[in-house]
């Protein structure tokens, strides 16, 4: 499956689970924006980027920049997002991620328990961020 099918196979689930949680959603026209939804949480309306995410040694890991086509370029949301919505296929879940809580170009939220001694001061867990 091509990248573009992915990514609008997540929007889709993203969009159906935020509406059955409640929240109402926008959607920008056209596609000139850094975002893909504008959802309305109750008090406030936040610009949301969506990403696929895939599991990798025990995490979910997805890319919080985007990559220019022609000239490869990598750009982050920082004043453009308030939120990543990442839906993860191979769990099934999706994870509601503040933008100035993401790190330079990916995140790692793990699923897995970590092995015996390994140090918990830095896990970031996906239960954390969910939906």
């Amino acid at each position: 499956m091509n990248p573009k099918a992915k990514g609008e196979i997540s929007e889709g689930v993203i969009l159906a689970a935020l509406l059955k949680k409640g929240f109402s959603v926008s959607i920008p026209f056209g596609n000139n924006q850094r975002y893909d939804f504008i959802v309305d949480d109750g008090t406030r309306l936040l610009r949301v980027q969506c990403k696929t995410g895939r599991v990798v040694n025990g995490c979910i890991v997805f890319s919080v920049t985007s990559k220019n086509g022609f000239t490869g370029e990598r750009r982050g949301y920082s004043k453009q997002a308030d939120v990543f919505l990442v839906y993860c296929p191979q769990v099934d879940q999706v994870l509601w991620i503040p933008v100035d809580k993401s790190f330079r170009s990916e995140m790692r939220l793990r699923i897995d328990p970590l092995k015996k001694g390994a140090p918990l001061s830095t896990v970031k867990w996906a239960r954390d961020f969910l939906l």
